[in-house]
């Protein structure tokens, strides 16, 4: 390494080499050097990037990652480049909706036409070659790198970048040219504008095919937001004849003419600050309030908290929790349309009233509604405070004083307090039944409360006994037919009773005779399906909440895990995506759509989620955790480590427990791993996947009787649940997995047969260590190479130590050679 190179770390390794951060003493800089290495014979490739980076290193344009010196180290070449603070599109892709995505396209397109007129060719243009800086510009990298930095072949012209990046004529060994960058960017700017590929399909071989011979869906048909002019740009970047392509001097052009044209059309209420409520509304009750600051923030994230109950009247305990629960859920749904976001009241069940402080850390919550009720006179004070964690001095407090009936049978008054404490109108028109006032009234809120604290003893089976008496007297009553359902979900999840999954299918299905036109019922209806593996008729169920609302994300959520599970991968993350851009502080949610690219091998796209989510949430350790996880399978173990460390810091759990096991057994330490998981099973013994873990771990290091003891309980409760929901065939291999380390051959066999053809790379990666294990040589190497071939990292086969006995076998080798780099 140069003497004036100092602080020298590495960033990142790849099929190219490794990415160090270094400092430059001589310029007192930053600077990114990557390393390459060359095979032997493959010195032109050597010469050709050199004379590239040098060619490049002479374009100056801020849309570019600047090359600053290229030289020699031992076998390696060594290019020194601009550092660039940031992420890359690919960890940081806006909504379609954004108007960030017209910036970054113009300064794209403006970059490469820089590098074109210098007759310098990209050739593999992707979101994770293109980085945003901490100011938002967006800059090209990696010119001229990846398209000859490939390993040796026996064709004659292999393919040179990343095939599902790349134009037609490439795929036919035609080489990279401009017109090719054109098609890579037109690629990148359909996925930009619409939030999915142009030509995603469930396959590798059926993508290439469809780059080759299909027209993809009009950009307009999938964003219907989106100009002609840009849909027909994006279009033509496509077409198939490079010939018929536009160069990059008219695409930057066109750009340009649009963002201009888009930025006149503006409208000026965009401009304007949100001033939108310049006074509270005085309701015909006893209140008085202190002004509202003049610097209130806009509200983003809100966390509705239950009264503190000051009155020495435990009764009232359970009745305020279920009023809360109530009106949460009907400020959900306000929010969703004035462009803020209210915690669910269940992603809080069953623990103590958090502090703001908690809400902040842990939920990304900015704004929190808490106060106390006690007794004054003949009557309930309340006291509700706004409080704001941005800006405290921007907090606001009201007194609402209500009568016995008007606090438990018409919190309407309540539920138009806290709207006037969030400057939010009184949209309650379907809210007639708060003002209902009967005994029913209060046994439903009771039950609600009850079910908001199901960790107490009793408190579940008191919610649902409190339901179906609601329910003998109001049959009609849609909200308790929905909240029973709900409440019978929970009973099965948490105690695994399968009569509960039979109840909660009734109940909604008597909601539904009710009303078949709410999408709120149809969720919940299809949340039931998929807790028994029905999943084509979930996907029925959650099409039906998203048609009857466009903008419920738990429509939307529901989709993507039903198309996880029907192997429409492309349909999932769509579905994903819409539904985080509906409810972008809604955490767990977030960490849905982490796990769905996470079991699809997609780890990278997995890391900044679960980035995001720490940001958002920094004391959540299950963002902590899968942060950890993600980072360990993008190839930073030591980094997944240290994050999965942390989150064992901030509250540990049998979750966290086994993360960590899990990175120190891949790490080889597996008397640590077998700490990590026996601290695991200690905390939760009914996780059928810390058994096998533990298994696993005292497998390796020698304890072979507690290991298959682990094992065996690990069998058992895989096949109870088995029992409930057959479907879930991921469960089904690590079955497999289990029977095969506990030589029940014709069992592991058998199971086999009972699997879906189609998955994932983690699906056909865990499919291939079967039948190695078992044995079945010939089926496990094929396998293994289509996992490799859709993603699955190439170190986690070099880790996994199942794999030892074949690491001499000629089609191991052959395997070894083509993908070590890539990994």
């Amino acid at each position: 390494m140069p003497a004036h190179l100092t602080d020298v770390q590495e960033i990142g390794r790849g099929g190219m080499g490794v990415v160090y951060k270094a400092r430059d003493t001589r310029l007192m800089r930053h600077l990114a050097l990557k390393c390459l290495t060359f095979p032997v014979g493959r010195e032109r490739d050597e010469a050709r990037i050199l004379k590239e980076a040098r060619a490049i290193s002479k374009v100056n344009h801020h849309n570019l990652v600047t090359i600053y010196e290229v030289y020699p180290l031992q076998e390696r070449m060594a290019i020194a480049m601009e550092w660039v603070d940031g992420q890359t599109l690919g960890e940081h892709l806006p909504s379609p909706r954004s108007n960030q995505i017209y910036d970054y396209m113009l300064g794209l397109a403006n970059g490469l036409k820089a590098a074109h007129e210098k007759g310098i060719v990209h050739g593999d243009i992707k979101a994770s070659n293109v980085m945003i800086d901490r100011q938002g510009t967006v800059k090209l990298l990696d010119f001229g790198l990846a398209h000859h930095h490939r390993q040796p072949t026996e064709s004659p012209r292999p393919l040179q970048g990343t095939p599902t990046a790349m134009a037609p004529e490439q795929l036919v060994h035609q080489g990279a040219s401009k017109a090719s960058d054109v098609f890579s960017l037109g690629l990148l700017f359909y996925e930009m504008v619409t939030g999915t590929k142009a030509f995603a399909k469930d396959t590798l071989e059926e993508t290439l095919k469809a780059i080759g011979e299909e027209s993809p869906k009009e950009p307009r048909k999938v964003n219907p937001r989106l100009s002609k002019d840009l849909d027909r740009l994006i279009m033509a970047c496509l077409h198939k004849d490079p010939r018929q392509r536009p160069d990059m001097n008219t695409i930057a052009g066109e750009l340009k003419t649009l963002q201009t044209r888009r930025l006149q059309n503006k409208p000026r209420a965009l401009y304007l600050g949100g001033g939108l409520a310049l006074a509270i509304v005085l309701l015909a009750l006893a209140y008085w309030q202190k002004p509202l600051p003049p610097d209130v923030a806009p509200l983003h994230s809100v966390a509705l908290l239950p009264l503190k109950n000051l009155t020495g009247d435990s009764s009232l305990d359970v009745l305020i929790a279920g009023t809360f629960t109530e009106l949460t859920s009907h400020l959900q749904a306000q929010a969703r349309e004035n462009g803020n976001w209210v915690l669910p009241a269940a992603q809080i069940y069953g623990k103590d009233p958090p502090t703001p402080r908690y809400l902040a850390d842990n939920f990304g919550i900015d704004t929190v509604i808490s106060g106390s009720i006690h007794y004054h006179q003949d009557h309930y004070r309340i006291t509700l405070t706004r409080l704001n964690l941005q800006n405290p001095r921007a907090s606001v407090e009201q007194i609402l004083d209500l009568t016995d009936v008007q606090l438990i049978g018409q919190p309407l008054a309540l539920l138009e307090s806290i709207q006037d404490l969030l400057v939010w109108p009184h949209e309650n028109t379907e809210l007639d039944y708060l003002a209902g006032g009967d005994v029913f009234w209060r046994q439903y809120l009771q039950a609600q409360g009850y079910l908001y604290r199901h960790d107490r003893p009793g408190n579940l089976q008191r919610a649902i006994d409190g339901f179906e008496a609601v329910l003998a007297a109001r049959p009609q009553f849609i909200n308790a037919h929905l909240a029973l359902a709900q409440a019978y979900r929970l009973d099965w999840a948490l105690n695994e009773h399968v009569e509960a999954i039979t109840s909660a299918t009734l109940q909604i299905e008597r909601a539904l005779q009710i009303r078949n036109d709410l999408s709120l019922v149809h969720a919940t209806h299809g949340d039931i399906l998929v807790a028994q593996g029905a999943y084509e008729k979930a996907l029925n169920a959650f099409t039906k909440a998203k048609e009857y609302d466009p903008q419920n994300p738990a429509a939307f959520y529901g989709l993507g895990r039903v198309h996880t599970q029907l192997r429409n991968p492309a349909k999932a993350e769509a579905a994903y995506n819409e539904a985080t851009r509906l409810a972008p502080f809604d955490w767990v949610g977030q960490t849905e759509f982490g796990r769905f690219f996470f079991i699809s091998g997609q780890f990278e796209k997995a890391v900044p989620i679960f980035q995001n989510l720490v940001r958002l949430a920094p004391e959540n350790a299950f963002a902590q955790g899968n942060l950890g996880v993600s980072l360990y399978y993008s190839g930073n173990p030591r980094l997944g480590l240290q994050a999965v460390n942390r989150a064992i810091e901030i509250k540990p759990n049998a979750f966290l427990y086994s993360t960590q096991g899990t990175i120190a057994f891949y790490l080889k330490d597996y008397q640590a791993a077998a700490q990590s998981f026996t601290k695991a099973v200690e905390l939760k013994d009914t996780k059928y996947m810390y058994q096998g873990n533990l298994g696993d771990a005292l497998r390796l290091a020698g304890d072979h009787a507690a290991s298959r003891q682990a094992y065996e309980r690990a069998i058992e409760r895989v096949d109870a649940e088995l029992a409930v929901n057959p479907e879930q065939h991921e469960m089904r291999l690590d079955l497999i997995l289990y029977l095969a380390k506990t030589n029940q051959a014709d069992r592991a066999r058998d199971e086999m047969t009972r699997l879906p053809r189609n998955g994932g790379p983690l699906f056909t990666y865990l499919q291939a260590l079967a039948y190695a294990i078992l044995g079945e040589t010939d089926k496990a190497f094929p396998l293994l190479e289509q996992a490799l071939d859709g993603g699955y990292p190439f170190f986690e086969v070099q880790a996994e130590p199942e794999w030892d006995a074949l690491r001499e076998d000629p089609r191991y080798i052959a395997l070894s050679e083509s993908f070590q780099k890539s990994g």
